[in-house]
């Protein structure tokens, strides 16, 4: 806190020699240290205000958020569902082809194959 005055006070004395109005310096000063102040208050207080956390409840939080926890249970169920497909057979399939037959008149006797 103290290093922080003194260069608050380095500040304004440099700033008051480059001719900068004094009130304006006093002013930016008086600002700076309130907010220094304030925060240091504001922070004593969440502090002591803070409850903690148990041991059981971080580390629930922590296996939630986890992403390689989460990336290993999705690459166990892949590897469930290919064994799962490569087991079964695979699905039936019918074919249907006519070789040589003529499209403007789908006679069969029309001419041989040539």
């Amino acid at each position: 806190m103290l290093f922080v005055i003194n260069s608050i006070c380095m500040w304004a004395e440099l700033g008051l020699e480059n001719g900068m109005n004094p009130i304006k310096t006093f002013t930016k000063i008086l600002s700076i240290l309130c907010s220094i102040v304030y925060m240091a208050s504001a922070g004593a207080q969440q502090v002591s205000t803070f409850q903690g956390m148990s041991l059981e409840d971080a580390e629930r939080i922590a296996i939630e958020r986890d992403t390689l926890i989460k990336s290993f249970d999705l690459k166990s169920k892949a590897y469930i569902d290919q064994s799962v497909a490569a087991d079964t057979w695979p699905d039936p399939r019918l074919k249907f082809g006519a070789q040589a037959l003529p499209v403007d008149s789908f006679d069969l006797e029309q001419e041989p194959m040539t």
